[in-house]
């Protein structure tokens, strides 16, 4: 996180979950730095991304949109049985 946002370690310390925003072609995420400030950093690097995905989900840490995208993916199987 610190090289792909340019963070200061403080910062990517406390991130919390709410700071990021996942969704597909609008990845970002919200730094809180120095005396109080907060910038958005885009992450357009489709590799990272899908690596903090993949940890996220791992640890435990669904995102709204990963229980929506299974929700679309069980459905689609559901009517593709039928």
């Amino acid at each position: 996180m610190i090289y792909v946002c340019g963070t200061r370690a403080a910062e990517a310390c406390v991130l919390d979950l709410d700071d990021f925003d996942l969704r597909q072609d609008d990845e970002h995420v919200r730094i809180y730095g120095k005396g109080g400030t907060v910038r958005t950093v885009l992450l357009d690097d489709h590799g990272y991304v899908a690596l903090l995905k993949l940890y996220l989900s791992r640890a435990g840490c669904l995102l709204a949109d990963d229980v929506a995208d299974t929700e679309i993916r069980a459905a689609r199987r559901r009517r593709d049985r039928r």
